[in-house]
């Protein structure tokens, strides 16, 4: 199988789709190493089948061994959902997990306009 350099060139310099740049500045491998662990620990738990639970879990070893790091360990967790259904599996997997952070963060939101510590728009109180 030929592979196209420049293909896998630019789709892994492809700017990731983020609201404020200031995110990427926050380079704490210990937030990210949770962050993954919780998705991929919680995935884990809903397998059904005890073999398939712990090598899902096998996945986060290497997080707590500091042998990779925490990207690493979510790309293999969307390998795995690669190889369950394909392309599209893999990106319904990420797609859903984006919404739900995208629905808890506008939650809060809404509850920090109730306390009054944001205004109706959005914004911050002065």
């Amino acid at each position: 199988m030929s592979v196209d350099k420049e293909k896998v060139k630019e789709l892994l310099s492809a700017k990731p789709p983020i609201e404020n740049e200031e995110a990427l500045k926050l380079n704490n491998p210990n937030v990210d190493k949770a962050i993954v662990a919780s998705l991929v620990g919680a995935s884990c738990e809903l397998h059904q089948d005890k073999s398939e639970r712990n090598a899902c879990w096998e996945l986060l070893r290497p997080l707590d061994k500091d042998t990779k790091p925490a990207e690493d360990v979510l790309a293999e967790f969307y390998i795995k959902e690669f190889d369950k259904g394909g392309l599209e599996r893999m990106h319904l997997v990420a797609d859903r997990t984006n919404y739900i952070q995208w629905k808890a963060l506008q939650k809060a939101k809404q509850k920090l306009i109730e306390m009054g510590k944001l205004n109706p728009d959005g914004t911050p109180k002065t």
